[in-house]
C-alpha cells in the first residue's frame, strides 16, 4: 500500500534460488500530490556511473511539477544510499526553463570533447529554455545547451516528431521519425548527425532513398547495423516485411 505516484524503483534479488522484489523505499511517496503529480512519465534513463544504490536519473513526460517545483515535462533526480532529491538547478523554478511540450524520450551521448556525457532529448517541443529548438535538442549534464544544436533559423532542426534515436560510441547520433526535413535539407525520415551536430552527408536517405513512412523505433546491432521499424512498407524503394 506505498503510495507511488507514477514513478517507482522495484530491486530484485535472488535467494536460494528464489526471486524476491521489493519497492525501493527512498521513491515512496508520502502523500498522491507528491513527486510526479500532474502528468505522465515517458522516459526514464540512468546517469552513467549509477550503482544499484547510490544513482542519478533523469527523466521525461507530460508533468510540468515534481513534487511542488517547477519542472517543464524534464528532470533530473539523485538518490543516495538513503533518500532521493530532485536537482532543483536542472531546468527547475523557471517559467521559460525546460521543453515547451511532452519529452518522448532521452537518450545518453558523449560530449564531444570527451570530457564527459551529454543528453539527446526528444519530444514535441518547439522550445526549449524558451530558444527554438524543433523536435530536438541536446544538453550537457548540467542541462547547458550544446551550441551546436540551438537552432538559427526557422528551418532549423526536425520539420516533424522525431520519434526514436541511436547514439554510436563514437557519439555519432541517428535519428528517425516522421520529418522530411532536417535543418531545411530534405532527409527523408531518418537523418545521421555527427557529434557536432552537422547532417552526415555520406548518409543518403534524400528521396527515392530511406523509409516511405514513420519510423518508430531503432536499434544498433553488435556488428553496428542498424535495425529500424515503423510504419513504412518499403526502404530505399525495396519492399519490407
Amino acid at each position: 500500500n506505498t503510495v507511488q505516484n507514477r514513478l517507482t524503483k522495484i530491486d530484485c534479488i535472488t535467494n536460494a534460488g528464489t526471486q524476491v522484489c521489493t519497492i525501493d523505499q527512498k521513491l515512496a511517496q508520502t502523500t498522491t500530490t507528491s513527486w510526479v503529480n500532474d502528468g505522465a512519465v515517458n522516459t526514464i534513463v540512468f546517469a552513467p556511473g549509477s550503482t544499484r544504490d547510490n544513482f542519478a536519473f533523469f527523466m521525461g513526460g507530460t508533468f510540468t511539477k515534481y513534487a511542488t517545483f517547477s519542472q517543464k515535462y524534464i528532470a533530473k533526480i539523485n538518490c543516495t544510499t538513503t533518500s532521493c532529491t530532485l536537482e532543483t538547478n536542472f531546468f527547475g523554478n523557471g517559467t521559460s526553463q525546460g521543453a515547451s511540450a511532452l519529452v518522448n524520450a532521452i537518450a545518453i551521448a558523449p560530449s564531444d570533447d570527451g570530457s564527459g556525457y551529454d543528453l539527446l532529448i526528444w519530444g514535441a517541443f518547439l522550445k526549449f529554455n524558451n530558444i527554438s529548438q524543433k523536435y530536438i535538442t541536446r544538453v550537457n549534464s548540467e542541462g547547458v545547451l550544446d551550441a551546436n544544436f540551438i537552432w538559427t533559423t526557422s528551418t532549423d532542426g526536425a520539420d516533424a516528431l522525431v520519434e526514436s534515436i541511436v547514439v554510436y560510441d563514437n557519439g555519432v547520433s541517428v535519428i528517425a521519425g516522421a520529418f522530411t526535413k532536417f535543418n531545411g535539407q530534405p532527409r527523408n525520415r531518418i537523418v545521421q548527425l555527427e557529434s557536432n551536430g552537422e547532417v552526415d552527408n555520406g548518409f543518403n536517405t534524400i528521396l527515392p532513398y530511406g523509409p516511405d513512412a514513420v519510423v518508430q523505433n531503432m536499434l544498433i546491432q553488435i556488428d553496428g547495423k542498424i535495425v529500424v521499424v515503423g510504419l513504412f512498407d518499403a526502404y530505399n524503394g525495396l519492399v519490407t516485411g
